[in-house]
C-alpha cells in the first residue's frame, strides 16, 4: 500500500494557501533583493558624490599650495642673486602681500644660514634672530637636500601656536653657503578660502585639512571652531592613507563632532602633486548624506508592503470564491451518492468549475434516466415473478385473470385499466374476459369479431 504524499493530506485551501504564500515570499523576495541592490548602489553613488567633492578640495588647496610655494622660491632666487640686505629685506617685504591675495595670513618670514640658524626676520626688534630652526624635519630637509618642503602643523619657536612652515632653498651670500628662506603660515588667520575652496554641504557637512599626523590644519563651515593642534578623527588612518597616497570612503560610527552625532559618513583624498604630506577629509551625518537613499527606502518599504496587502487581499477574495464553489460541487457529488438524484447541481461562472458544475449535473440527469429505467425493469421483472407464482399456485381461471392484469397495470404506470380478450376458436370472435380499473364497463360476452388470418 502506497502512502500518499505530503500534500496528498491538505485540503484545496490549504495548498492554494501554500502555494500562494510561496509565490508571494519569492516576488518578496526578489524585489527587497532588487531593492537592497538599489540602496547600495544609491549609497554608493552618494559616497563617490563625496569622494570625488574631496578631490576637487584637495586638487585646489594643491594649486593654493603650489602658488605659494612658486612665489617663495621666487623670492629665494631673488635674494640668492642679490647680496645687498636691503633688498633682501624689500623681497621679503612683499611676500606678506602676495600672500594675502591668496587668503593666507603670514606670520613670520625669516633666512635661515645653512647651520639651521636664523641669520635675518621680517619681525621688529629682530625676535627670531639665531633661533634654531633646524630642528624642524622641514627646514632640516631643506638645508639638507636643497629642496622646497612644506610641514604639517608645527608650533611656533616662541608662542608655541600652530603653524605652517613653507621652506625654499637659497644662496646665502653673507655666510656663503645653502640656507632656506622660510615663511611661517598662521592658519588660524588665514582665510579658509585660501586652503578650502567654499562648500556647501547641507546643514552638517565640512571638509577638514589634515596633514601627515592627523593634525588639523584647517577646518570649513559649519564644522566647530578648531582648538590648537586638533587630532581629527582616526588620525592614524588618515596618516596612514596619506603615506600610501591612497583615498577612500566609508561611513563611521562617530564623528565626533558636535554637529554630527552616532554614524556620519566620509570622504578622503590626498593632495596630490604638492610637497606637502595632507589631505581633505569631507565628512557629513549620514542621515543628511544617505537622505536621498532613506527617502527611497521608505517608498520601497511603502510599496513593498502595500503591495503585499493587495495581493493578499485579492488572493483571499479568489481563493475564497474558488473554494466555495469547489466545496458546493463537493456537497453536490456527495448528495448524487448518497441516492438525492433530483437536487440540481449550482453551476456559477463560466470558467472551468463551471463547465464541471454543468458536466456534474448532466451527470446526475444521465444517472437518474437510468435509474428511472433500472426501477421499472425491476418493476416488471418482479410482476411476471409474481404472475408466475400466481399461475403455478391457483386452478380458478379468474382469480388468476385479476391478478395477471393488476400486475400489468402496476408495471405500466399510465394505464387506467386492462382488458383481457380470448379468442373463441370454435365460434370465431373475441370474447372480453375482465376489465380492471373501469368497473362499469365489466362485462362478459361481445360481439364476435372476425377471425384474423
Amino acid at each position: 500500500m502506497s502512502r500518499d504524499p505530503l500534500l496528498g493530506t491538505w485540503t484545496l485551501q490549504r495548498k492554494i494557501a501554500l502555494f500562494v504564500v510561496s509565490g508571494l515570499l519569492l516576488g518578496v523576495s526578489t524585489f527587497g533583493f532588487l531593492s537592497l541592490q538599489a540602496l547600495r548602489q544609491s549609497t554608493q553613488n552618494m559616497l563617490q558624490d563625496r569622494l570625488t567633492t574631496a578631490r576637487v578640495v584637495a586638487n585646489y588647496t594643491s594649486e593654493v599650495l603650489s602658488r605659494s610655494m612658486a612665489e617663495l622660491e621666487n623670492a629665494a632666487q631673488s635674494i640668492s642673486s642679490n647680496a645687498d640686505l636691503s633688498q633682501i629685506a624689500s623681497v621679503m617685504d612683499s611676500l606678506p602681500g602676495i600672500y594675502s591675495r591668496s587668503g593666507i595670513s603670514t606670520r613670520d618670514i625669516f633666512l635661515v644660514s645653512p647651520s639651521g640658524k636664523v641669520l635675518w626676520s621680517r619681525r621688529e626688534g629682530g625676535q627670531l634672530a639665531g633661533i634654531e630652526m633646524a630642528s624642524y624635519p622641514t627646514v632640516n630637509r631643506t638645508l639638507n637636500e636643497g629642496v622646497p618642503t612644506i610641514s604639517g602643523l608645527v608650533s611656533s619657536p616662541q608662542t608655541q601656536s600652530p603653524m605652517v612652515l613653507l621652506a625654499a632653498p637659497v644662496d646665502v651670500h653673507a655666510v656663503g653657503g645653502m640656507g632656506a628662506l622660510v615663511v611661517s603660515i598662521d592658519p588660524a588667520k588665514s582665510s579658509l578660502s585660501g586652503f578650502i575652496q567654499p562648500i556647501r554641504l547641507g546643514a552638517t557637512g565640512y571638509a577638514e585639512i589634515v596633514d601627515q599626523q592627523g593634525l588639523v590644519i584647517a577646518r570649513s563651515q559649519p564644522g566647530r571652531p578648531l582648538a590648537p593642534f586638533e587630532q581629527t578623527d582616526h588620525p592614524d588612518r588618515f596618516a596612514a592613507l596619506i603615506r600610501a597616497d591612497k583615498p577612500d570612503q566609508g561611513v563611521c560610527h562617530s564623528c565626533h563632532q558636535q554637529q554630527i552625532t552616532g554614524r556620519g559618513v566620509f570622504a578622503f583624498y590626498p593632495l596630490p602633486s604638492s610637497q606637502a604630506s595632507w589631505g581633505v577629509v569631507i565628512r557629513q551625518s549620514e542621515g543628511e548624506a544617505l537622505a536621498a537613499t532613506n527617502h527611497l527606502k521608505s517608498r520601497l518599504l511603502a510599496s513593498g508592503g502595500l503591495l503585499i496587502v493587495i495581493t493578499l487581499g485579492v488572493v483571499l477574495v479568489s481563493t475564497r470564491e474558488t473554494v466555495t464553489r469547489v466545496k458546493l460541487l463537493k456537497t453536490a457529488a456527495q448528495r448524487m451518492a448518497g441516492g438525492d438524484l433530483d437536487s440540481a447541481v449550482p453551476a456559477k461562472g463560466r470558467d472551468e468549475i463551471g463547465a464541471l458544475a454543468q458536466t456534474l449535473d448532466t451527470m446526475r440527469l444521465q444517472l437518474k434516466s437510468s435509474y428511472d429505467q433500472l426501477e421499472q425493469r425491476t418493476k416488471e421483472l418482479a410482476s411476471l415473478l409474481a404472475i408466475s407464482r400466481a399461475l403455478a399456485s391457483s386452478v380458478d381461471l379468474e382469480a388468476m385473470l385479476r391478478a395477471a392484469l393488476d400486475k400489468s397495470v402496476e408495471v405500466i404506470e399510465a394505464a387506467d385499466a386492462a382488458v383481457l380478450m380470448l379468442y373463441d376458436t370454435q365460434h370465431g370472435f373475441f370474447t372480453v374476459s375482465y376489465f380492471s380499473g373501469l368497473d362499469s364497463l365489466r362485462e362478459e360476452g361481445a360481439a364476435p369479431v372476425s377471425r384474423t388470418p
